[in-house]
């Protein structure tokens, strides 16, 4: 596994920390998980932000709130005051997103990120996603197995079956003609639900 040149699975505890959520940081599938009961969410952002030195405690506060008003929370101070149980579903995943992000990470990996919502706030959280790679310029390794979502923020597709890596290329010679059969299948499953 290569990042920025660096083999991570052969890179001492110490190292790996000094990449691990700031360099490369993590927006998990269930946010109320992801989120720690006992703390407020403006909390939470800071302590990722302060865990890396990349800031000082001074500034970790406002940049927690900017963090919170860049992924479309409508009142940030409130949120920012607020305990997980207290947001609904997609506020808490925005909250989680805002922690992936307040270290301007390369990578942000996403696994299933809008699995437990909504389709109105899947939409709204995926539109995010699409919008924070265009602005921010990072690079999102999104793991989904919704093909409709794939498709709609991917670029580059990857399709694995038991582990291993069974095809891969740009979405649209993937989705729309693949070269595997398992993938094709996959496919045929999609279009027979739909």
């Amino acid at each position: 596994m290569i990042f920025g040149g660096i083999d991570l699975l052969k890179i001492e505890e110490k190292r790996m920390r000094d990449i691990r959520g700031a360099r490369i940081s993590m927006v998990f599938q269930e946010p109320s998980s992801a989120l720690d009961p006992v703390f407020t969410a403006g909390y939470q952002i800071e302590e990722a932000a302060l865990a890396h030195g990349k800031m000082r405690a001074s500034a970790a506060k406002d940049a927690a709130i900017e963090i919170l008003r860049m992924v479309h929370i409508k009142d940030p101070m409130k949120v920012y005051s607020s305990y997980p149980h207290q947001l609904s579903g997609g506020t808490k995943q925005r909250v989680s997103v805002a922690m992936a992000l307040v270290n301007s990470p390369e990578l942000v990996i996403m696994d299933e990120p809008t699995t437990a919502l909504d389709v109105t706030i899947q939409s709204g959280i995926l539109d995010l996603v699409l919008e924070i790679v265009d602005k921010k310029k990072i690079s999102i390794l999104f793991i989904s197995h919704d093909l409709g979502v794939i498709n709609r923020v991917c670029k580059r597709v990857a399709v694995m079956r038991r582990g291993k890596i069974v095809e891969s290329g740009e979405k649209d010679m993937v989705l729309r003609n693949p070269s595997d059969i398992y993938t094709a299948s996959l496919l045929a499953s999609a279009r027979a639900l739909s």
